[in-house]
């Protein structure tokens, strides 16, 4: 049996919408205070605002140009794509349940 290409891609879309789903819903987040919590509850969203302003708040009191302040600006979008992914699945998920 051959596959075309249009099918397997449809195949590895699906697989890995199916993992990205498994391991959010089965992933436990450990909070800045050490706290658990799932991924994209209020408190895991609270906690990542929380770590969002204060990486912010390091990366402003760089100097602009150094490698610092590029350190920072890495981890301020990662933690700015973490807090989109989990409110997203919070609104999905969690949203109506409140």
């Amino acid at each position: 049996m051959r596959i075309s290409a249009n099918q397997l891609r449809k195949i590895v879309k699906r697989t890995i919408a199916e993992s990205r789903r498994h391991l959010r819903e089965e992933n436990t987040i450990t909070l800045s205070n050490g706290e658990t919590t799932t991924f994209g509850t209020q408190e895991h969203l609270d906690d990542l605002t929380s770590s969002l302003l204060s990486m912010k708040r390091m990366r402003d009191s760089s100097r602009r140009g150094t490698s610092t302040r590029m350190a920072y600006s890495q981890a301020v979008k990662t933690l700015q794509s973490q807090l989109r992914s989990a409110q997203r699945f919070f609104d999905k998920h969690y949203a109506n349940m409140e």
